[in-house]
């Protein structure tokens, strides 16, 4: 169940915030929903929103590591429930917690047990270009309390947005991604000239990752509303290219892995699309076995008139 819901409210805009879930469910700007949420949700992961997962993805959900097949994979049910413990909680942020147990997919009788931590808080920070806009911080703690030697876990951020946009993600020296499902088609992503762009159509699937060497820790998803105005989900965290990974494709499992994904849905889990990020790594058995994630979302609307400035201020990155 979703269970008890909490609104924060600010002069331009909402946040709906779902503490038994542990995630922010829908955000608000001038009477316009930015995240996907699941209309017919009844039970089960895909509620929507903006939640926290655990990877790599290889260990803890797909039951084969030879092809992609949903029939073959499992999302753990304590891993995205209603089980988050609510330690703090006002009108403008929330703090909860938990403690899971994950089965390694690979090998019988291996796993870890976890402690996550995740915090959400509103903020007054500035937002040039957007003509109205919301700000929520988030921070997301993961601590190994046992588990088996060798195995890794990260943090894995998953926002949900609806079909009809793009994924623009900033990024240094070659563009470059992979692919994690069937190749993305050439006409559903373009390079931009240090800007990749990813079309969310919630018809083709795919899901395509980009290292922390090339990556600028932002991302944001744009989508136009038709009033000359853009839906505006906009994000930065901290991309560290000398620390490891562990989110990779299937046929590449030891490399260093992403930290900036894009999925497209197909229509077979509701039509929407996401964008991911993960942090660093840990390993079981090593001595650091903590570590916090932080980012900033702008949740905003952008006047057409503004768009160039918009798009050189927050993703070009004009000073960097």
């Amino acid at each position: 169940m979703l269970g008890e819901m909490t609104t924060w409210k600010s002069k331009n805009g909402l946040l709906i915030v779902s503490p038994d879930r542990g995630r922010i469910l829908q955000a608000q700007v001038g009477g316009q929903d930015a995240f996907w949420v699941n209309g017919f949700w009844r039970k089960g992961w895909n509620v929507g929103g903006d939640r926290l997962w655990v990877g790599p993805e290889l260990s803890w959900f797909w039951k084969t590591r030879e092809e992609v097949d949903f029939n073959r994979y499992e999302v753990q049910k304590n891993l995205d429930d209603d089980n988050w413990k609510v330690s703090h909680l006002d009108d403008k942020s929330c703090y909860v917690e938990k403690k899971i147990n994950l089965k390694y997919q690979h090998a019988k009788g291996q796993g870890v047990r976890l402690s996550l931590e995740r915090g959400f808080a509103l903020s007054e920070m500035a937002a040039p270009h957007f003509a109205r806009h919301i700000v929520y911080t988030t921070e997301n703690k993961l601590s190994i309390r046992e588990g088996s030697p060798g195995l890794k876990v990260d943090l894995w951020c998953i926002t949900q947005i609806p079909a009809g946009g793009v994924v623009y993600t900033p990024y240094r020296g070659e563009s470059s991604f992979r692919n994690y499902f069937q190749p993305i088609t050439d006409d559903l992503w373009e390079n931009r000239k240090a800007v990749m762009a990813f079309d969310i159509t919630g018809k083709y699937q795919y899901k395509i990752g980009i290292s922390p060497k090339i990556s600028k820790g932002r991302l944001a998803y744009v989508r136009e509303l038709g009033n000359d105005q853009y839906m505006v989900v906009y994000r930065e965290l901290f991309s560290q290219q000398w620390r490891p990974y562990c989110d990779s494709p299937m046929d590449e499992p030891d490399s260093q892995g992403d930290v900036i994904q894009v999925y497209n849905d197909n229509g077979d889990f509701g039509g929407f699309g996401e964008f991911e990020h993960h942090s660093p790594s840990l390993t079981c058995g090593e001595r650091n076995n903590s570590l916090t994630h932080s980012n900033v979302t702008i949740v905003g609307l952008v006047h057409k008139k503004s768009w160039n400035d918009w798009y050189r201020y927050w993703l070009v990155g004009e000073g960097d």
